[in-house]
């Protein structure tokens, strides 16, 4: 009842192979129960999703206050801003922003719909 997992063997030779034929994680032996604990590398300059997508929020707010741009060109302008965040983020962050009204298309002139703060705007 103490191993309810058992790891194939061809893991554990996986483990003690050269260094040139690393698995995606690496692996250590526990002393404690005997069993096999995974340990996944860390990633030292990587921000997490959150901070990434906070700082692409605060630049379309800023964006917003400073100029007067359509929707594909303010999209534009922010892929500029962000080069090493994909395009498709940006893309569900502006129309998850328009759809909770945080950002808005302007309705007072039809041929002119510019991006404008929203009815539930407020500073992030």
């Amino acid at each position: 009842m103490n191993n309810l997992l058992t790891i194939p063997q061809s893991l554990v030779d996986a483990a003690n192979a050269p260094d040139d034929k690393k698995l995606l994680k690496e692996w250590e032996k526990k002393t404690d129960n005997g069993g096999w604990k995974i340990n996944s590398p860390s990633i030292p300059n990587s921000k997490r999703r959150r901070d990434v997508h906070t700082d692409i929020r605060f630049g379309a707010c800023t964006l917003i206050e400073n100029e007067q741009l359509k929707k594909k060109p303010f999209i534009k302008r922010l892929r500029e801003k962000f080069p090493e965040i994909g395009s498709g983020v940006i893309c569900r962050i502006v129309n998850k922003l328009l759809d909770q009204r945080v950002i808005e298309k302007d309705t007072k002139f039809k041929t002119k719909p510019i991006l404008v703060k929203g009815r539930y705007w407020r500073k992030i």
